[in-house]
Formats: C-alpha cells, structure tokens, sequence
C-alpha cells in the first residue's frame, strides 16, 4: 500500500511518474494504468488527482515548458544597469540569453522530444474542443522570445520595426535548431546556426528614437 500524502505532493509524484514514462517510452506509453504502475498507487488515487491522460499530458507539457521558463527568468533578472549599448551589445545580450536556453535544451534531449511529440499528438490525435494544445505551447515559446528579445532590445537601446515577426522567426529557427539538434546531436552546427540567427537577428534592428 503506497504511503498516504497531502494532495499537492502526491500530484507532483504522478506528474514525475507521467514524465519519466513519456521521456523513456514515448507518450503512447502514458496511460492511468502505467502512471499507477510507476508511482507505486492504486489506479483510483491516480484518477483523483487527474481526469483522464490528457490532463496528465497537459500538465507534462507544463513541467517540460518551465524549465525553458526558468532559463528565460534568469536572463530576466540579470542586473543590465551597466550593460553597454548598440548593435554589439543587443548581440552578446541574445547570444547570453540563447546560452540559458541552450543549457537547458542539451541537458535534457529527451524532454526536449518530448515536446515536440506532444505537438504532433496534439495536432493529430486530440478531440476537437483540444485541438489548440499545440498552439498553446507554441503561443507560450514565442512569449518566452518576446520576453528576451525585448529586454535585450531596451538594455542595448535598439528596436525592430516589425517586432512581432521578428519573434515569430527567431523562435521557429530556435525549433527547427532543437529539431534537427536532436536527429544529429551536431553540437557545432548547431552554435553555428544560433550565431547565423543571432546576427539576422541584430541587423534587423535599429537604434532606439531618441
């Protein structure tokens, strides 16, 4: 008989199980009965603190999705008083907050699959009143490009006319990066294609008015 826990812990211990699952096995493993399995509980003590397995794989995204949240609060709370400003600067600046990201991304390749798995389940496979799964996840990494681009932007007094597109692009390069990272694990290529991104990046901006 597994150990009697307040709520909250006992939740978090089946979302760990759920994650473990889907990073070893894929999320056609992940079903009640599995995360039962692994945690060590009775089937019922799984479906009193999640409905049904798309509420296990929301919350899976929610857990793959904070790291990357993380990387990105740490770059926002960088003290950037004295950081210079200028083309130069807006690039080291993306290049910093890219390397928190790239920490987090090379650390954990499988969660990273991860994502993208439940991308192309959320596309394919959900029930039409969920079909926006996707679109959720990635309308929250264009919010995590936004975030960054934007401080780095008023640190360097630089802008871009098109800001929204600018964000739109960065992030879809930085996901075809991971993307084809995870098929090959070319280490370099993938710094090399961050760098190209990088400065396509700085050279659509401009000085700040005024």
């Amino acid at each position: 008989m597994s150990k009697r826990l307040p709520a909250d812990k006992r939740r978090a211990q089946l979302l760990d199980a759920a994650i473990r699952i889907t990073e070893e096995q894929g999320l056609g493993a992940l079903t009640i009965r599995a995360v039962a399995e692994r945690a060590g509980v009775s089937l019922g003590v799984v479906h009193y603190c999640f409905v049904d397995k798309d509420e296990l794989v929301d919350n899976v995204i929610g857990a793959a999705n904070e790291e990357l949240a993380a990387a990105t609060r740490a770059f926002l709370n960088l003290d950037l008083s004295s950081a210079e400003t200028g083309p130069a600067a807006l690039e080291e600046l993306v290049h910093e907050a890219l390397n928190l990201q790239w920490r987090v991304i090379s650390s954990s390749p499988d969660r990273q699959l991860l994502t993208y798995e439940i991308a192309a389940y959320s596309i394919r496979l959900r029930p039409p009143e969920k079909e926006n799964l996707a679109l959720d996840q990635y309308r929250g990494y264009d919010e995590l490009v936004e975030m960054v681009l934007r401080r780095a932007g008023e640190s360097a007094h630089m802008e871009w006319d098109d800001f929204p597109a600018i964000v739109r692009a960065t992030g879809a390069i930085l996901d075809g990066a991971v993307l084809r990272w995870l098929i090959d694990r070319d280490d370099d290529s993938f710094t090399r294609t961050m760098e190209i991104a990088i400065k396509a990046v700085v050279e659509g901006a401009r000085p700040t008015d005024g």
